[in-house]
């Protein structure tokens, strides 16, 4: 009985499912066009739907070439390393999203009240300034991400809430950054290297 799984769970499962797929995809494409020449030899009211789907699963022969990453040791390992740490990097990505939304709503909330008056009379340079990067929930996040992956200078987001809130918030904005930084992308690389370390034990 456990023979005739053993392509799915002897050594190198995780590639052997990889091929089952491709062939599937390429049986499925294979019908498709036999079903298209069909269409075409009983009328002209062929699915464009469907040929689009076609063309989508022959863009999918590209993956064939990840098949070639095994014979290859170094790239095996990266992406064994990722293919392992998935559900690891899974939990970290939902806690830097947590901390994203949650500084998010305090950054957002800080720019409304400016907006009505809260801090004083807002002025429509400010206001501008302010609604670029921190306008809304969604936008404030986008400028958290931005911040830790380099898309947008630091000096760029704090500088607006340093002349038109507080500087207490840009000092909010630096202590994020640095958390990310320091403390969730190190998380992250550690998470690779003992990937790495335990997959390079077992082979």
């Amino acid at each position: 009985g456990n023979e005739r799984f053993a392509f799915f769970r002897g050594p190198g499962w995780r590639w052997n499912i990889f091929d089952f797929m491709l062939v599937i995809l390429q049986v499925i494409e294979v019908l498709g066009l036999v079903f298209t020449s069909y269409e075409r030899s009983s009328g002209p009211s062929t699915n464009v739907s469907f040929l689009r789907v076609l063309r989508f699963l022959r863009l999918l022969r590209v993956l064939r070439l990840v098949r070639l990453m095994q014979f290859i040791g170094e790239l095996n390992a990266i992406i064994s390393s990722v293919a392992n740490s998935l559900r690891s990097l899974l939990w970290t990505g939902l806690m830097l999203l947590l901390l994203m939304y949650i500084m998010g709503v305090i950054f957002a909330q800080t720019t409304v009240s400016y907006k009505v008056g809260v801090y004083g009379e807002p002025t429509e340079a400010g206001s501008q300034e302010l609604s670029l990067y921190w306008g809304s929930l969604t936008r404030s996040m986008l400028s958290l991400y931005q911040a830790i992956l380099g898309g947008v200078d630091w000096d760029d987001l704090a500088r607006p809430l340093t002349e038109f809130v507080s500087p207490f918030m840009a000092l909010l904005l630096c202590l994020y950054v640095g958390f990310a930084l320091l403390a969730c992308m190190n998380v992250i690389t550690g998470v690779f290297v003992e990937s790495a370390r335990k997959w390079s034990e077992e082979e």
